[in-house]
């Protein structure tokens, strides 16, 4: 039996199979993400970056998630965190 002739739509399907086995696990691509985010928050907080919150209009100074505090508040409120963000049974 012959070989079934290949479309342009299995091409760009095999790209993209082969484009999402190269990406690394979710977990890994959070922990990325994560790292990214600590250091540049810790960039910023030791360039003395502010930001102004809607509708409170103080400025607030943004906090390095890699100084002792930032480290301290992320491991205490990390579950907190997580069970607001993950309701259950979700809220209507």
């Amino acid at each position: 039996m012959a070989a079934a002739a290949t479309t342009w739509m299995d091409a760009v399907l095999a790209l993209i199979e082969r484009a999402g086995n190269r990406i690394p696990h979710p977990f890994v691509l959070f922990v990325y993400l994560l790292a990214v985010v600590a250091v540049a928050s810790t960039v910023l907080a030791l360039v003395g970056t502010s930001v102004t919150v809607p509708g409170s209009g103080a400025a607030t100074p943004v906090q390095g998630l890699l100084t002792a505090g930032g480290l301290a508040w992320f491991l205490t409120s990390f579950v907190e965190n997580f069970m607001r963000s993950h309701r259950w049974p979700p809220s209507s």
